[in-house]
């Protein structure tokens, strides 16, 4: 009917009213991506099994059926083909046959292809399987690499949703072994993206999500401010802002009509690739805007370079910038209106679309079950992301399959992703202590563990011990190390702009950290200030406590006179309480405030099952955000004060509509959850 409707208006008023009645009544019917048919994993295993075997794979007789399975796991198959094999091999009889397959490809397999392989191993319960499984996790734990921070992540999904006045984000890790291989639907849009991308994130209905944002108090609250303006200047959205500029100056009002944020409508899908990235949009109305786009970058000529080219029978076009060599390629593909950032990519995108879609990331079982179960309306949940941390956060050593391996081979025998919080009595003191905006308790790899990556990973020469062991002259890994737990609760008291650029850094950090500590010998502390005296530049003076117990080891920088530099600069201070919590603040003035505190008040409290928890106090943090920013804007000299005053107000006090942000993660199976929620003030 749309199209009808778009056809007699054509026929009657022409093109040109056409697009002017387009704009005017901006007519857009929120159109979803309709579920398609795909080949399912099982389907496409079932056909290379056939082809293998000559016959239908369940009329094999078991020991075919592992001779086939064999040869389809063995490298040269396809990722799916190889996997579904691999998640098979758990029907047949034949366990040590079956082992023995396992074994004999484990080396050759892709992380997601490993981790099905060793939930088949532990469905075989025998106690051939679980020997291998323990000397799997022995050879992968003594790899410093299995223990790099982050590194052990899955693919992971993020929904934020709206509850009320809140939003509510959550987190949850995805493990192959719970794919559906038989699932043969998809979401028709996502079959332009091809797998792995980077990250993959979707705003259903965006148009409604962005008005909706554009209603709120918060945006209200930032009524006449420039802040939404000067968003435009961020260096990832420069190049639109400069045709926002051009479309406007060429074509007048009309111009915010086609201005590329408003180009994406409906369901916005955004993937990144490397450093391109795809995007794909859902709109009736793109095919006629982007020809007047079109005719538009060709008339400013002298700006703007366009290309075009055919890929299947579609039309890609290019705009480059001649100026900066940044260039948009973008086509319209059956209604749907696909851009990139690079000509490479989105002709791989309409090849996958149009003749490979097993290729896609909709075909892929586990991410197709968890998108489609996505409300694309918008009213409930407005963002859905899929992503692995790993490889997002990037660390030293994270290129090395030995973290993955060593999660997914700890899920199979029962044994925690994470050292358990040893208690969570740091993270009540920490809270009361003056000035505090936020905290949090994070718990990990085990410090001895944790160290040897240290080592043995992230040392510029792999050297036998780490530079800092060298220059404090302490065997760190025997006198320091063995003494901490693998749970930390951080304090957060905001930032301060000093007055002065001073030496490597013009910021000052107010952070707490706080250690439980295991059995430690006596005088712990004074290794530490030998420790800390040597590979720094500070020196430490003992400042005893009123309780009589303990001692304060204050830093002092000896590189300058002036006090208020002294008291905010950081210069890492530290305490050890009673003998069970380690201190360490970023000033000696937060260790005075926050010592007596923990001396007073901690007692260890049995932590719960949570890896992470903690929470923000938003408005603490906007007051302390825009006092470090006005003295930031200040040095720079890009704004008058008063123009500093416009800008931070109104969004300080659109901050302060909210009381908290929260957070608390845990582990489930072997599986890292999670949830945030932004609350509202009431």
């Amino acid at each position: 009917m749309r199209r009808f409707l778009l056809i007699f208006f054509g026929v009657l008023l022409g093109s040109a009213s056409l697009l002017a009645l387009y704009v005017v009544i901006d007519f857009d019917p929120d159109d979803t991506s309709p579920t398609v048919e795909v080949a399912s994993w099982m389907a496409r295993f079932e056909a290379a099994a056939r082809a293998r075997a000559g016959a239908e794979y369940a009329t094999l007789n078991d020991p075919r059926k592992l001779k086939t399975l064999g040869e389809l796991i063995a490298p040269g198959e396809s990722e799916a083909v190889r996997e579904v094999a691999l998640y098979k091999l758990r029907e047949l009889p034949d366990k040590e046959g079956v082992l023995a397959v396992l074994r004999r490809n484990q080396t050759s397999l892709t992380p997601d292809q490993f981790e099905v392989a060793i939930a088949t191993a532990s469905k075989l319960g025998t106690p051939k399987s679980k020997a291998w499984l323990d000397s799997l996790y022995k050879v992968l734990d003594a790899d410093p690499a299995a223990h790099i921070p982050l590194g052990g992540y899955r693919m992971t999904s993020l929904l934020v949703s709206v509850a009320d006045a809140d939003l509510v984000a959550s987190f949850n890790e995805r493990s192959r072994n719970a794919a559906n291989y038989s699932l043969n639907k998809a979401s028709e849009i996502t079959c332009f993206f091809p797998r792995n991308p980077d990250y993959f994130v979707t705003i259903p209905n965006a148009d409604d999500v962005i008005e909706n944002f554009g209603e709120s108090k918060f945006v209200k609250a930032l009524d006449g401010s420039p802040v939404p303006g000067d968003v435009w200047a961020l260096p990832i959205l420069r190049t639109i802002s400069a045709l926002r500029n051009r479309l406007t100056d060429e074509m007048g009002f009309m111009g915010s009509y086609f201005s590329p944020e408003v180009m994406f409508r409906d369901n916005l899908l955004v993937g990144r690739y490397g450093n391109e990235y795809l995007m794909a949009a859902f709109k009736d109305k793109n095919v006629t805007v982007a020809e007047t786009m079109m005719k538009i970058f060709e008339a400013l000529g002298s700006d703007f370079g366009v290309k075009q080219w055919d890929v299947g029978g579609v039309t890609v076009r290019s705009v480059m910038n001649r100026k900066t060599g940044k260039s948009l390629a973008y086509a319209t593909p059956e209604g749907y209106f696909v851009v990139a950032t690079d000509s490479g990519l989105i002709s791989q995108a309409l090849r996958t679309f149009g003749t490979d879609r097993t290729a896609s990331i909709g075909n892929d079982p586990l991410f197709s079950q968890h998108y489609l179960a996505v409300d694309q309306s918008g009213e409930r949940e407005v963002m859905f992301a899929w992503f692995n941390p790993t490889r997002y956060f990037d660390m030293i050593g994270s290129d090395r399959q030995s973290a993955r391996r060593l999660a997914i081979v700890a899920r199979a025998l029962g044994k925690p992703v994470n050292e358990p919080a040893s208690e969570a009595g740091t993270l009540a003191a920490m809270g009361q202590v003056p000035g505090i905006i936020g905290s949090t308790l994070a718990s990990g790899q085990t410090s001895d563990k944790l160290w040897k990556y240290v080592v043995d990973v992230r040392s510029v020469g792999k050297n036998p011990l780490d530079s800092l062991a060298r220059l404090s002259k302490i065997n760190v890994g025997k006198q320091i190390i063995p003494f901490l737990s693998g749970t930390a609760t951080v304090g957060y008291f905001g930032l301060d702009y000093l007055r002065e650029q001073y030496a490597y850094s013009n910021t000052g950090f107010n952070t707490l950290i706080a250690i439980p500590l295991r059995t430690p010998p006596a005088k712990f502390d004074s290794t530490l200030g030998i420790f800390f005296g040597r590979i720094t530049s500070l020196t430490y003076r003992q400042d005893p406590m009123a309780d009589g117990k303990n001692r304060l080891f204050l830093a002092s920088d000896t590189t300058t006179n002036d006090s208020l530099l002294l008291a905010r600069k950081f210069q890492p201070s530290f305490a050890v309480i009673d003998n069970r919590i380690l201190l360490i603040a970023t000033t000696p003035d937060l260790l005075q405030r926050a010592a007596p505190v923990f001396s007073r008040t901690w007692s260890s409290v049995a932590a719960e099952s949570e890896y992470i928890v903690g929470n923000i106090k938003v408005d603490s943090f906007a007051v302390n955000s825009a006092a470090y920013l006005r003295g930031h804007l200040l040095r720079t000299d890009r704004y008058a004060p008063e123009e500093i005053t416009e800008r931070l107000n109104p969004l300080k006090n659109a901050l302060t509509l909210y009381d908290r942000l929260e957070w608390k993660f845990k582990t489930e199976d072997g599986l890292r959850v999670g949830k945030a929620q932004l609350v509202a003030k009431k």
